[in-house]
């Protein structure tokens, strides 16, 4: 894994000057010896200059985990399974993952909070596509659990951020188990009998992060991963999202397991078939 430091400014900076970053990290198979020089130290890389040589990759995937996880401990999931390509790749040919630590977690400034992460999103998204997507990329926006409300936010949006020299027909969505937040939260509520006073909260949701909202705006191939028994993101919560998306979609259904449950081999078959599908809705 590499990392790589984004300039990132804060709405809550208390000057213009203030040093902030977005902590990230890159998942490649591209040879070795083309990538930075400081990826084999412990000192975090720059997009510029340090990637500027680096050849553009043919899949770029903008990560986004949930709640527990982190950039640090992410995979190039699921970009190895696209064409085989968890074996080193000659430059051009090669994928990237870059998986970003929001506001709050690991090494990137600020505070976790609901309000600022679509703006967080859009800046982290934003830079890494102008500086690593090429004209001939494809790239996928993908998330899980809390992470699916940033990357659904991004496809509902794209124009407000994508660069123009990446064809909006190279653009798709990868989603595992995203909760329409306001239900979930109310569902957990009613656990402990606090749904009156959850109520409240719930009305602060900024509407950036409203899943089925964002999913009738957005009309990018995705793939849904639905864990079966998620005691989290109940199935019926998914469906509605699901049933909202207003484009061409496909959900695979993750038999036996729970919201944070690791995938199996007995899933690989239908999870390679969902990639196969998606890489061929989007590669031109």
């Amino acid at each position: 894994m590499i990392r790589c430091d984004l300039p990132y400014r804060r709405s809550d900076a208390k000057a213009a000057d203030d040093e902030s970053i977005l902590e990230t990290f890159v998942a490649t198979n591209v040879e070795p010896r083309v990538l930075p020089e400081t990826a084999s130290s412990s000192a975090a890389t720059r997009l510029s200059p340090d990637w500027e040589n680096v050849p553009k990759p043919r899949f770029l995937l903008l990560k986004f985990p949930g709640t527990a996880g982190r950039a640090e401990r992410s995979s190039p999931f699921p970009a190895n399974l696209i064409d085989g390509q968890d074996q080193v790749r000659e430059p051009g040919q090669h994928h990237e993952t870059w998986t970003w630590n929001p506001p709050g977690y690991g090494r990137s400034s600020g505070r976790p909070r609901l309000r600022t992460l679509a703006s967080a999103a859009k800046c982290f998204a934003s830079q890494v596509l102008a500086a690593r997507a090429g004209s001939r990329t494809t790239v996928w926006i993908c998330g899980n659990s809390l992470g699916c409300l940033a990357a659904l936010s991004l496809a509902a949006r794209l124009q407000d951020w994508a660069t123009e020299h990446v064809d909006a027909n190279r653009f798709a969505l990868w989603l595992r188990n995203p909760p329409q937040l306001d239900e979930v939260v109310l569902k957990v509520a009613d656990r402990y009998a606090a749904r009156r006073l959850m109520r409240v909260a719930t009305k602060r949701i900024p509407e950036s992060l409203d899943a089925e909202t964002c999913a009738r705006q957005t009309s990018l191939p995705a793939v849904f991963l639905m864990s079966e028994h998620d005691e989290l993101v109940l199935p019926p919560i998914q469906r509605k999202i699901h049933e909202a998306y207003a484009g061409e979609h496909l959900v695979v259904t993750l038999h036996g397991l729970g919201h944070g449950g690791v995938l199996e081999e007995e899933h690989r078959e239908d999870v390679e078939r969902a990639v196969e599908w998606l890489a061929s809705r989007c590669s031109l």
